[in-house]
């Protein structure tokens, strides 16, 4: 009898221990947490992505960086080729992580000709717009200098709002009469077809490869979002509903789905095979990725000038935050299309599209928002600026409790990333610092 309970007591630790080892949240509290400074002397911004080994991939404008969970440490990487551009906010940008952990990367495509040298080209064409006014409006010679000059700026205006194909058939007889600014286009045309070429980084040695060239009609990358179908397949969405296949393996790029005439402002992943498109106006639609078809749209039964976010909850729920008229956390099931109010916000806050929370929800369905604008003034009379917190919110949204916890830095519009670990690293700026949930040590 007593072997036949040893034998049970074993089995039940090593199940616990097994549990332990395969769901950290099981153990982390995250409630009674405590926030922890990082050294950097860098100054960290861009757009996250967690890497295969857990190690997480910043993706800046100039400068890329990795943050090592290991080590707790910031390191300055190879930047993007061309640049990294994204939407303003961060939401949705041109990278995703492959299956067999490299990084897809659409850098930024240089812009055309005619705005890269329009300092150079801006009195030349003057003066052609000026020549050519003269041959069909002799008028013009009677005119003040102030109304001519009027006139040409028109003009020129008009020359500006041209497709680049006439406006490469009018400054191309300037830029050919000048061996110098002739020499500088040739090259900078060259980059510019290099600019437009998919991109590959190796996280191990931090070095890029260039892949094919995309689309031609892509003249901005911010509007693209790759996602990945498969080991050799990457899905990218343009903001319209378009949407291009494009194979790794066969070197192709092919058209999946014409334009929707969407207006897209972000996408979620669902599952691994739906995807949430966010629509102006309150507007929502699914997209199969086996089946290739989006669903009806649908209308959430709350109006975007009261919503600010919106973040997947799980496989059939979204959290909707509110904005500065609503301040209310609510939660929407997809399936029945219920609305249900969670709670409100424990302070008032100033939020809109463009200052987004950027909440991290955990495993256990709770919900941290990391500093964010106060809807109040900083002190003096004639300050209009909103303040900025120091305060983490963690919101419980099974019960609809919230709890305010001081943070080691104010931050305004911060990114948050769940670590592998458990832990939520918090950058922006040189304020940046991990939220660590009790009981993490126990599990180092």
């Amino acid at each position: 009898m007593k072997k036949f309970i040893n034998i049970i007591f074993k089995i039940s630790l090593l199940v616990c221990l097994l549990l332990v080892s395969t769901n950290y949240s099981i153990a982390l509290d995250y409630e009674n947490g405590h926030f922890e400074k990082i050294d950097t002397n860098l100054s960290i911004g861009g757009c996250p992505l967690t890497l295969k080994d857990g190690r997480v991939l910043i993706l800046g404008i100039n400068e890329n960086f990795i943050f090592d969970p290991k080590t707790n440490k910031f390191k300055e990487t190879q930047p993007t080729p061309f640049g990294f551009s994204y939407i303003s906010n961060g939401k949705i940008f041109p990278a995703t992580v492959l299956n067999d952990g490299t990084v897809f990367i659409i850098g930024n495509i240089l812009d055309q000709p005619s705005q890269k040298f329009q300092a150079e080209l801006y009195h030349p064409i003057k003066d052609l717009l000026l020549r050519n006014e003269l041959q069909n409006n002799y008028s013009i010679l009677s005119m003040s200098t102030e109304k001519r000059n009027s006139v040409i700026y028109t003009r020129y205006k008009e020359y500006r709002r041209m497709p680049e194909e006439q406006k490469n058939k009018i400054y191309m007889p300037i830029i050919k009469n000048n061996p110098e600014l002739l020499a500088q286009y040739t090259k900078y045309c060259t980059q510019r077809e290099k600019s437009r070429y998919a991109l590959l980084f190796d996280p191990q040695n931090e070095t890029f490869e260039f892949l094919d060239k995309l689309d031609p009609s892509y003249q901005y990358t911010s509007g693209l979002i790759p996602i990945v179908k498969s080991d050799n397949e990457i899905l990218i969405f343009d903001l319209n509903g378009e949407i291009q296949l494009y194979n790794l393996a066969k070197h192709s790029l092919n058209k999946l789905q014409s334009s929707q005439n969407f207006n897209i402002k972000n996408i979620i992943p669902m599952s691994n095979k739906t995807y949430l498109l966010l629509l102006y106006g309150s507007k929502y639609t699914l997209y199969d990725i086996k089946t290739n078809k989006y669903t009806n749209i649908e209308e959430f039964p709350f109006p975007e000038r009261k919503m600010s976010e919106i973040v997947k909850l799980n496989n059939s729920e979204l959290v909707l935050l509110g904005n500065t008229a609503s301040q209310g956390v609510y939660v929407y099931n997809l399936m029945n299309k219920e609305l249900k109010h969670i709670t409100n916000f424990l302070f008032r806050r100033y939020l809109n599209n463009d200052l987004p929370l950027r909440p991290i929800i955990v495993s256990n369905k709770q919900m941290l928002i990391f500093g964010g604008y106060k809807d109040e003034y900083g002190p003096g009379l004639f300050n209009t600026s909103h303040q900025i917190s120091n305060k983490a919110e963690l919101i419980n949204l099974l019960i609809g409790k919230s709890k305010l916890k001081n943070m080691q830095y104010i931050h305004a519009g911060s990114r948050s990333v769940l670590l592998n670990d458990g832990r939520i690293l918090i950058y922006g700026g040189n304020n940046n610092e991990l939220y660590v949930p009790n009981g993490y040590k126990d599990k180092e």
